[in-house]
């Protein structure tokens, strides 16, 4: 006879562990088959449990199990007034005490010290500064940070790019930061997201530029001092006001030789120079960081860019944040980035130090995330009272410590005085010298007209003067502000469209010289971006030194089974093709150096030259789904001046018989309003032919020919239209390219989109919504929270029908709060809104609930 079962040790548990497995096999459950084996091991078990709890020793019975079975367990108890077990305690470690041996106080003071819960000591969190591991990412990164600060006593901020930063961080770095390792997808490029992370690396800008933070400064410095080859370089203090001009280039230089006095023999009879007192002379301020606060909606001073108050700019739709700045650092080179500054007669004090400040607008992508303050100067009891007849302004310069001009409204006098003899010997006669004997009065040649009878302004003898003592720095374009422009007079033309772009405009300032002609090869025209470039700066390609490679995007395919079958077919006809993710476009041509090789960003440049592709289904869903408008602004946008547009034939008659308007609409558009070339094509075959035929063409034509590329360092999506314009109008016979890197970053979809940018997406949404329109909204909301709180204040604090009166007829009529955006937006033509469109953007932001029919 087989032996017999031992009996089961725990029936109750058996019992409720079958209720699981049945309750879970009517659910069709997977759990199901994991109690019928935690059931297969009770009912073999023939030891007896007190509590579920103990049931864990059992295979196929785990913690999740034991927690139902001990909710059951816990209600078995009470319906039978069986009083639970105390659990047992756990011991210290290292000592053993039989639980047998306590007496019954023991176990009472056990349980009563179970139900009070005890209070976890609160642990204290020390954290430490992350410190990257040697020859790592992160460490070359920091390392070539810190050294790229050439003169860390006047600025330790320097802004790199990715390409700059990596050409000094590989020496520290013992893997590559190009190419990842086999069998992984990161490079030591990815330790900057960690840097990011831990706030040592401020990023900024597109393309992105790169900085160290005050934390990350002291990091860098303590992995700098460890090395034995700059231990001896001195630690200086952080500055916060961000180097100007781009990476590497200091903002003043530190050198200076002892002053030497240069003797000025012919002072004109309007003018004088007036040596200074020990008194009464101006001192240079110690900080030669400029210094300003940012300005919040209310008016007062705020430390945090985002705080400020935010405008639109007029000419290049880029947001303004609002600042105020001491009036005598308006010549600061600083101070030359800022937009919209206010004329200096509005120049006031407004705080305790005495100094007059100035208001302006500084460009949101390019502004410091914090503020520089004021330092606060005691007040001079011996510096002289501004009278009404007089106006002085003071120019700082490298040259000259101060030089002041005052203004004699009464006699049309202008005074010149020197605080301080020159602080560097010039090798030749000084622009000063020449400038006083040479001619003794000041005029100026600006670009719109001015009547010749009105007096010259301190303004403009501060702009020319400073031309002309510039020293070494003259040579830099830096971007007048708007006390330099001529006052715009207005117009009564509409508003441009969101797709448009204007001009900056430019203005002329020179000291009795001709306006200069556009073939100079040295652009001496001062425009309002934000950037230094000169043509000397630029990157030579020299001709022969390069290749012309065709680049395909990897999503340009034949069909989802032959993924390669056109870059496949252009290798056969003998072009050099590589297939790359294409931010922008579908095909465009590189030109790669062949020798020479400098490696980053200076091997690779785009050419003037993209090609968008569409077939004729594909070009029928991108119409209806938004996309057509879209890649036609960006590439209206980009800056390349030879855009192609391939259309391929595909089920035409089907196409055609459903969606012939829109697309014959799209093709006239494509070459009338986006004035692209438009290339039609029957098949795949012949699109690689116009493809082959372009490659060649584009080879022939930069035969003999040395190609120009603009820095990285020099790029920014704001100001590089403006840039590329400035460039064609100074030197119309040369074309300035970018790395692909900065290509691809300048036209990336989302890298660049503002709020305001996302609020015009928002409103293009709405139906009967134009791009004039949004644009007549955004000139008076620039926010969705400034439009909601205005639409909030009509909605609840304003009765439901307001009275308003006609300028036209005079007439007197009700408007109800769904009017709001036709009575508020005064447009005209395609920018007005009508009542109609205005129901639907109330219906939009406030409900259908709050909406009233009139």
């Amino acid at each position: 006879m087989p032996p017999r079962k031992p009996p089961c040790g725990n029936p109750v548990f058996l019992k409720w562990m079958e209720e699981l497995r049945d309750a879970a096999r009517e659910k069709n459950m997977k759990s199901a088959e994991g109690y019928g084996k935690a059931c297969r091991s009770l009912q073999n078990c023939p030891v007896t449990y007190t509590r579920p709890r103990e049931l864990v020793v059992l295979q196929h019975i785990g913690e999740k199990t034991v927690a139902i079975l001990e909710k059951k367990w816990k209600t078995y108890c009470e319906e039978n007034n069986i009083v639970m077990e105390s659990p047992a305690k756990k011991k210290n470690k290292g000592k053993s005490r039989d639980t047998s041996s306590l007496d019954d106080n023991e176990e009472e003071e056990e349980s009563d010290l179970d139900e009070i819960p005890k209070k976890k000591k609160a642990r204290k969190t020390t954290t430490k500064a992350y410190i990257p591991a040697n020859r790592s990412g992160s460490y070359g990164i920091l390392m070539s940070l810190v050294l790229a600060i050439d003169n860390p006593e006047i600025n330790t901020q320097v802004f790199l790019t990715k390409s700059e930063l990596i050409r000094g961080a590989q020496d520290y770095c013992d893997s590559s930061y190009d190419h990842s390792e086999k069998g992984t997808y990161f490079t030591a490029w990815s330790g900057m997201k960690t840097l990011v992370n831990k706030g040592y690396v401020y990023v900024t800008g597109n393309p992105h530029k790169y900085c160290l933070t005050e934390e990350g400064y002291e990091v860098a410095i303590a992995m700098r001092n460890l090395r034995p080859e700059f231990s001896h370089i001195e630690k200086h203090p952080f500055l916060h006001t961000p180097a100007v001009g781009g990476s590497n280039s200091p903002v003043i230089p530190i050198q200076r030789t002892p002053s030497i006095p240069t003797p000025i023999d012919r002072v004109s009879s309007n003018q004088s120079i007036r040596e200074p007192s020990p008194v009464k002379s101006a001192t240079r301020p110690k900080s030669q960081r400029f210094q300003f606060w940012y300005i919040d909606s209310s008016g007062n001073r705020v430390t945090s860019l985002s705080s400020a108050s935010i405008r639109l700019d007029p000419v290049e739709f880029t947001n303004l944040r609002k600042v105020e700045f001491r009036f005598s650092q308006r010549t600061h080179p600083f101070a030359s980035q800022l937009r919209l500054v206010e004329e200096t007669s509005l120049a006031r004090v407004r705080d305790n130090s005495g100094e007059s400040t100035l208001f302006g607008f500084i460009v949101e992508e390019e502004a410091p995330p914090t503020c520089s303050k004021f330092d606060d100067p005691p007040i001079s009891a011996s510096a002289p009272a501004q009278s009404k007849s007089k106006r002085k302004t003071t120019i700082n310069t490298d040259d000259y410590e101060d030089i002041s001009i005052e203004e004699d409204e009464e006699e049309n006098e202008t005074l010149i005085s020197i605080s301080q003899i020159p602080t560097r010997k010039p090798k030749s006669v000084h622009p000063i010298e020449e400038l006083i004997s040479a001619d003794r009065t000041f005029s100026r040649t600006v670009s719109a007209p001015a009547k010749p009878s009105s007096p010259i302004s301190n303004l403009a003898a501060e702009a020319a003067l400073r031309r002309q003592i510039g020293g070494t720095n003259s040579n830099r374009s830096h971007s007048l502000t708007e006390l330099e422009q001529p006052k715009r007079t207005t117009s009564h033309r509409p508003a441009p469209r969101l797709s448009s772009h204007i001009p900056n405009p430019t203005v002329h300032v020179h000291l009795d010289q001709p306006l200069p002609s556009t073939s100079s090869s040295t652009p001496t025209t001062c425009t309002t971006t934000a950037t230094n470039f000169q043509p000397s700066d630029a990157i030579i390609y020299p001709s022969g030194s390069y290749e012309i490679i065709l680049i395909v995007d990897t999503r340009e395919v034949e069909s989802r089974s032959n993924r390669d079958k056109i870059a496949e077919s252009l290798a056969d006809k003998g072009i050099k093709v590589e297939t790359r993710a294409l931010r922008l476009g579908d095909m465009c041509w590189v030109a790669r150096r062949i020798v020479g090789d400098l490696g980053g960003e200076e091997d690779e440049c785009v050419l003037d030259y993209v090609v968008e592709r569409k077939r004729l289904d594909d070009l029928c869903s991108s119409i209806r789904d938004g996309r057509y408008n879209e890649q036609c602004f960006r590439l209206s946008n980009s800056c390349i001046n030879n855009i192609y547009y391939i259309v391929e034939d595909w089920q035409v008659t089907e196409r055609m018989e459903y969606h012939g308007l829109q697309i014959m609409t799209a093709k006239s558009q494509i070459q009338i309003h986006n004035r692209f070339f438009l290339k039609e094509t029957h098949k795949l075959f012949e699109t690689i032919d116009f493809l082959t035929t372009m490659t060649k063409v584009i080879k022939n034509s930069l035969r003999g020919k040395s190609l120009n590329i603009i820095p990285t360092k020099y790029l920014s999506r704001s100001t590089y239209k403006s840039l590329q314009t400035q460039l064609k109008q100074s030197q119309p016979n040369k074309e300035y390219l970018i790395s692909f890197n900065a290509y691809q970053e300048l036209n990336d979809k989302s890298a660049s989109q503002t709020l305001k940018e996302k609020f015009a997406r928002m409103l293009l949404c709405i139906k009967g919504m134009s791009p004039e329109r949004v644009s007549s909204i955004l000139d008076l909301w620039e926010t969705p929270k400034s439009l909601y709180d205005s639409l909030k204040d009509r909605n609840e604090n304003q009765p439901l029908e307001i009275e308003l009166v006609d300028p036209v007829t005079g007439k007197k009529r009700k408007r109800s709060k769904e009017l709001f955006f036709a009575d508020m937006v005064k447009g005209e033509g395609r920018r007005k809104i009508g009542d109609a469109l205005s129901r639907e953007i109330w219906k939009a932001f406030m409900g259908s609930e709050n909406t009233n029919s009139t």
